[in-house]
């Protein structure tokens, strides 16, 4: 749900924003082994905001109970 908050020096953000949660997956068969909470004006800005978390693990971007998008495991190069 969005929500207006303050930033860390107290000033006013004046956004509306939503909270993501970037799971990050064990492997294939696809359990949860962590995440990463990311604020975001939309999803756009929240998949911009973990596409650089990419690695070893398959990732997942979430809404709430939405799935935003999947992120396959990159391997080193």
């Amino acid at each position: 749900m969005p929500d207006r908050r303050y930033d860390s020096t107290g000033s006013w953000r004046g956004r509306d924003v939503a909270y993501y949660r970037l799971y990050i997956l064990s492997g294939p068969d696809g359990r949860f082994v962590g995440f990463e909470e990311i604020e975001a004006a939309d999803d756009l800005e929240a998949v911009r905001a973990a596409e650089p978390r990419a690695g070893p693990h398959p990732l997942e971007l979430w809404c709430g109970k939405r799935k935003v998008k999947s992120f396959p495991a990159v391997e080193p190069p």
